[in-house]
């Protein structure tokens, strides 16, 4: 009796199972091939590989993603290489005119002409209307800087502040960089 083939690589695995998915699904092969990783099959898996690829995460979340960190265990690169990050986005950004027409025609993109917010309860338009026209908030022009913010740094820090005497919001961006740490609330991580 011959011997099966024994699969001794992550490789060899996906042939098996790409093999075996066609002898029961014949007329699926163009959609597999559209779906499949040619570059895990054509070269070694690396280290982050096994730890966050397609295979160990069993999930397509994390498929396209990329870690800044050169050690799989490492979530976030490190304080220094983050500010200088930031340093050289916000340099490129106001030196470099291709680097600046790229954030700004995103933006232009995204907002255009403004934002309109509305609200089916008129006492809730109100609010809206409030809040959006307050000399403090100025939202007319600072939802632009949030979005150019936002494609410049890649992340917002928006702070809240709300009036204990009327309820009124005011709110303030904070740059990134000054940001050192995050403390979650343990029964409330997001």
């Amino acid at each position: 009796m011959p011997r099966k083939h024994q699969i001794t690589s992550p490789q060899d695995k996906a042939i098996e199972v790409f093999r075996a998915y066609l002898a029961d699904h014949p007329d699926a092969a163009e959609h597999i091939l559209e779906q499949m990783n040619s570059t895990f099959i054509a070269s070694s898996p690396t280290q982050e590989d096994w730890y966050w690829g397609r295979l160990a995460t069993g999930g397509e979340e994390d498929y396209l993603w990329r870690r800044l960190s050169d050690n799989w265990y490492q979530k976030d690169v490190i304080p220094s290489t983050y500010l200088e990050l930031h340093n050289q986005c916000y340099e490129a950004y106001n030196a470099n005119p291709l680097a600046s027409a790229v954030i700004e025609i995103t933006t232009s993109f995204v907002l255009g002409k403004g934002v309109m917010v509305a609200a089916s309860e008129a006492a809730v338009q109100d609010v809206l209307m409030d809040f959006c026209h307050d000399f403090d908030n100025h939202m007319d022009t600072r939802v632009y800087a949030l979005c150019t913010e936002l494609s410049l740094y890649g992340e917002q820090f928006i702070r809240f502040f709300v009036s204990p005497y009327d309820g009124r919001v005011k709110i303030r961006q904070i740059d990134p960089s000054l940001i050192d740490q995050i403390e979650t609330d343990p029964q409330d991580v997001e």
